[in-house]
């Protein structure tokens, strides 16, 4: 049972921020400037066009917890955005479409 989850800084999540997204949790996230691996959840944000849970300091990340936990309304309102959005991370047809096509020419070059 979660209402907010926090993105690990510097290394990041991605399988667990996916999660929580398909519920509607909001993932607070500091992306890392020199890992790739902390820069997931900025990126899946980014992809929904929600920008309201990454922080760019320490001060920055604590404050927005703080708010996703203190105001209920703030908090429903990130939630259902999420909720809304998280299609483009899991049924995203041109992803699967350019992996098929990578696939194929791979595959294309060894025959």
């Amino acid at each position: 049972v979660c209402h907010v989850m926090l993105d690990p800084f510097p290394f990041g999540g991605c399988n667990t921020s996916l999660e929580a997204f398909d519920y509607g949790i909001p993932v607070v996230c500091m992306p890392s400037q020199t890992m790739i691996n902390g820069r997931f959840t900025q990126g899946f944000y980014k992809k929904m066009d929600i920008h309201h849970c990454i922080a760019d300091s320490p001060t920055q990340y604590i404050q927005q917890v703080l708010r996703l936990i203190q105001d209920p309304t703030y908090y429903k309102f990130v939630s259902e955005k999420i909720l809304k959005a998280k299609g483009c991370l899991f049924e995203e047809a041109a992803s699967v479409d350019e992996y098929q096509r990578v696939f194929i020419s791979l595959l294309e070059q060894r025959v």
